[in-house]
């Protein structure tokens, strides 16, 4: 089979991606939001302003609880004032405005939340990771017509490019990765595969391009045969999700 060179996403809306995925979740967790309010402010990463109110998206980045929340914020306000991250002005507008709405008096959340441990993670102390899968779709057709070694053999190499664009963004520095990609990189590794029918695929792929998440991808004359996601992704939350069916 016959495909194209690993292309990588290059729409640079990433940064704002990351940014609604931390709005979303903070818009559930008030302590959590006065948190990372008081970060932004701190880290100089925007000016105060008196733009419209934020618009809040659904996220399929992997924000679950606070050990995630924290970690990614903590990594974004890194990132962003270095520009390591596509799209860091245009996420920069948007914490802009968005802190500017917090309550006055959120900063009594945030005693709160230290006081009782709320926010521990990524904050005080070593917490465990929680790795996260990368997961590997696969054409079904393809699928059926590939021996275990051969789908092993592209898994490691459709992976093995996520990390070097994770790479590519942090400079060169494995510190400075992304939360998620970075447990997954020092952790088990661990990949799960699905297998898809081509729409499904497709469809799924045409979201993913459209919030700049990490992927790699190869191709056939009939189109996407692989595509492997970022563990940054919660795929659950992916439209489409239960028509995969799961490579045993």
């Amino acid at each position: 089979m016959k495909t194209k060179q690993l292309q990588p996403v290059t729409t640079g809306t990433y940064g704002l991606t990351s940014v609604q995925a931390l709005l979303s979740y903070a818009n559930h967790n008030p302590v959590f939001a006065a948190w990372f309010a008081e970060q932004v402010r701190q880290s100089g990463v925007v000016r105060q302003t008196h733009d419209s109110r934020t618009t809040l998206q659904q996220s399929i980045l992997t924000l679950r609880d606070e050990y995630h929340a924290t970690r990614r914020a903590l990594w974004l306000l890194h990132v962003i004032p270095q520009r390591q991250i596509r799209g860091h002005e245009l996420a920069k507008q948007v914490l802009a405005s968005w802190v500017h709405e917090q309550e006055q008096d959120a900063r009594q959340f945030i005693i709160l939340g230290l006081k009782y441990g709320i926010l521990d993670y990524g904050i005080i102390g070593y917490p465990k990771r929680r790795n996260e899968p990368m997961h590997v779709l696969i054409r079904e057709n393809v699928a059926k017509e590939s021996h275990t070694s051969a789908i092993a053999q592209v898994c490691t190499k459709l992976s093995s490019n996520i990390v070097e664009q994770g790479l590519m963004v942090a400079k060169g520095n494995a510190h400075h990765l992304e939360p998620e990609l970075s447990d997954w990189l020092f952790g088990d590794k661990h990949l799960v595969i699905f297998t898809s029918q081509k729409s499904t695929l497709k469809s799924i792929h045409n979201l993913l391009v459209r919030d700049d998440v990490p992927l790699s991808c190869l191709h056939d004359a009939q189109g996407i045969t692989h595509l492997a996601i970022s563990p940054t992704v919660y795929l659950p939350q992916i439209p489409g999700y239960e028509k995969l069916t799961l490579l045993t």
